[in-house]
């Protein structure tokens, strides 16, 4: 009772002040249980599906070790690539010499007879 009769004469006293934010009716902010349930079931789901930082860095020094075997083997792979590519000059360099070899020998028999 006390606080309508200190409110009337205060209202009479403002009556010209205008308020300093614009005040508007509540809307209808009540969250049921259902929506309540339904934000805690999402914030479950990002919980669960959210990445940790643990399993970022996994996956990087996973990747990390992929691309360092990957360099060992190219290095590898150069390296048997070199030999072979020697070893093919070389066998290239017998070929020749065997050709010439039995050339020598074949110009060797006729010269005997016709030389």
């Amino acid at each position: 009772m006390a606080a309508e009769i200190v409110a009337t004469r205060r209202s009479n006293e403002n009556k010209n002040i205008a308020p300093i934010h614009p005040v508007q009716p509540l809307k209808e902010q009540d969250f049921s249980t259902k929506d309540m349930k339904s934000l805690l079931h999402d914030m479950q789901y990002i919980k669960e599906n959210q990445v940790s930082k643990g399993q970022v860095n996994y996956v990087i020094e996973s990747v990390e070790k992929v691309l360092d075997t990957n360099k060992d083997l190219q290095r590898e792979n150069d390296i048997l690539k070199g030999k072979l590519d020697t070893m093919l000059e070389t066998q290239q360099k017998m070929y020749e010499i065997m050709d010439k070899a039995q050339k020598e020998k074949k110009d060797g028999i006729w010269k005997r007879i016709f030389g």
